[in-house]
C-alpha cells in the first residue's frame, strides 16, 4: 500500500474533481426520490423494530455515507478500500465489534474534548456517543461530530492513537498559537487547507472536510491524545474544492455503487489475495505454451547468479568487518563511509510459546495463504 506521502504526490485535486464530476452528471432522475424509496425498502425488509440498538444504529449506517467512509472513498484509508466499504454497505459484513483500544478510546474521546474546552478556553456542545443512533444528515449523507463550538465558525474531532503511531502526528499547535493568531487575524496561516501540508493521516483530513462541509464550518479543531499522555491539537480548515469532491464521490459511490448495487474495482492487492485463496489444481503443458520451458530455465539460472551474488556479498561484508574490527565506522577526510554498529532483534521463540501456552498461542497466531514456486532443477537441466 502506498505511503502517506505518496498519496500526497500522486494526488492532484483539480484532476480527481474532473473526474468525479463526470461521474456525478451520469446519475439520472430525481435522487432524493431514487434514495427514499430505496431506503423505505430496505426498513420495511429489516424488520427494525425487531433489532437491539446497535443493530439498529449499525443498519442505519448502511443506509448512506459517514465521515469514517471519506478516506476509503477516497483512497486515503490505509484500513478500508472503497470494496470492502461496498461489501459493508451491501452485504452485511461483519461489523468491526471494537477492541480495548476502541473501547477506551471512546470513554476518553469525552475527557479529551473537556480538555481541549479548557486548553482553548471555548464553550463546547458534546455530541452523544456515536453508537446512541444520533446520525445527523440529509438523506443519503449522515455525519456526527464530536463537540461543536457554538456561536463560532468552528468544531471539534478527537482521535486517539497508540503511542506506537506517534511517527504519523505532527507538532501541532498550541493554545497560545492560536491565540496569537486570533488576535492577529491570521488564523488561516495556522490551518491546514490540503493534504500537502496534512501532518495527520490523511482519512482524518478527508472526515474534517466531510464535516466542515456537513456543518457549514469553516474551521474544524483535529485534538489527538496518542499513547494515553500526548496531546496534540491541529487546525483544518475548509477547502471548497476538495468538498465538493467529497460530495460527488460519495454522492455517485451511493447511487451507482450501493443502490444500483455495481461492484466497485478492488485494489490490485485484494486481487491478488483473492487469486492466491483459490485452490488451485491441474497442470499447464509446456507443448501448449510456446517459449514457456526457455523461461523457466532462464529463471532457474538468475536464481543461480541470484545465490552466487549472495554468496559474493556475503565474503566482502566479512572482509569489511575484518578490517572495522573493534571500531564502528569507515571514514574519509571527516565524511563516514560505513559504520559496523551493534543493533538488538527481539524475537519470538514461537515452538516454546505454542508449547507452553497453546490457547495465548493459537489466539494471536496468523495464518497467511501464499503460493510458492519452485523450479525443479534436474528437469530443467539443458541437454
Amino acid at each position: 500500500m502506498a505511503s502517506s506521502q505518496d498519496t500526497k504526490s500522486l494526488f492532484n485535486l483539480t484532476e480527481q474533481l474532473e473526474d468525479a464530476k463526470k461521474q456525478f452528471a451520469t446519475l439520472k432522475g430525481d435522487l432524493n426520490a431514487r434514495y427514499i424509496a430505496w431506503r423505505d425498502a430496505k426498513i420495511e425488509k429489516a424488520n427494525v423494530s425487531e433489532m437491539s440498538d446497535h443493530e439498529a444504529w449499525l443498519f442505519d449506517r448502511s443506509l448512506g455515507i459517514g465521515g469514517s467512509d471519506i478516506g476509503a472513498l477516497l483512497s486515503m484509508s490505509p484500513y478500508n478500500t472503497r470494496y470492502m466499504l461496498w461489501q459493508d454497505k451491501c452485504h452485511s459484513v461483519v461489523e468491526f465489534e471494537g477492541n480495548n483500544f476502541t473501547k477506551w478510546g471512546n470513554k476518553l474521546e469525552a475527557v479529551v474534548a473537556q480538555n481541549f474546552s479548557e486548553e482553548f478556553n471555548f464553550q463546547i456542545i458534546q455530541s452523544p456517543p456515536a453508537d446512541s443512533g444520533m446520525m445527523i444528515g440529509s438523506h443519503w449523507l449522515r455525519f456526527n461530530i464530536d463537540f461543536d463550538i457554538p456561536d463560532t465558525p468552528c468544531m471539534g474531532e478527537v482521535k486517539t492513537a497508540s503511542g506506537e503511531s506517534k511517527a504519523n502526528w505532527g507538532v501541532g499547535i498550541t493554545p497560545q498559537d492560536f491565540a496569537t493568531h486570533k488576535k492577529a487575524n491570521t488564523l488561516n496561516s495556522l490551518a491546514i487547507i490540503d493534504l500537502e501540508q496534512c501532518e495527520f493521516p490523511l482519512a482524518y483530513f478527508c472526515q474534517m472536510q466531510y464535516y466542515l462541509m456537513m456543518k457549514n464550518k469553516r474551521y474544524c479543531f483535529l485534538t489527538a491524545l496518542i499513547g494515553g499522555n500526548d496531546e496534540r491539537h491541529y487546525l483544518i480548515r475548509g477547502n471548497s474544492d476538495f468538498q465538493d469532491l467529497i460530495y460527488y464521490r460519495a454522492t455517485y459511490f451511493m447511487f451507482h455503487h450501493v443502490i444500483e448495487l455495481h461492484q466497485p474495482l478492488k485494489t490490485p492487492f485484494e486481487q491478488l489475495q483473492e487469486y492466491i485463496a483459490y485452490d488451485h489444481s491441474g497442470e499447464v503443458d509446456v507443448d501448449e505454451n510456446e517459449g514457456l520451458k526457455s523461461k523457466l530455465i532462464e529463471l532457474m539460472k538468475v536464481n543461480t547468479m541470484y545465490s552466487d551474488l549472495g554468496k559474493t556479498k556475503k565474503e566482502m561484508e566479512d572482509e569489511i568487518k575484518m578490517v572495522i574490527g573493534e571500531k564502528t565506522e569507515i571514514v574519509e577526510c571527516g565524511e563516514t563511509l560505513a559504520n559496523w554498529n551493534t543493533q538488538e532483534r527481539v524475537s519470538i521463540d514461537k515452538d516454546a510459546l505454542e508449547d507452553e501456552h497453546p490457547e495465548l498461542f493459537e489466539k494471536y497466531k496468523k495464518v497467511q495463504t501464499l503460493r510458492v514456486l519452485r523450479l525443479k532443477k534436474k528437469q530443467l537441466q539443458e541437454e
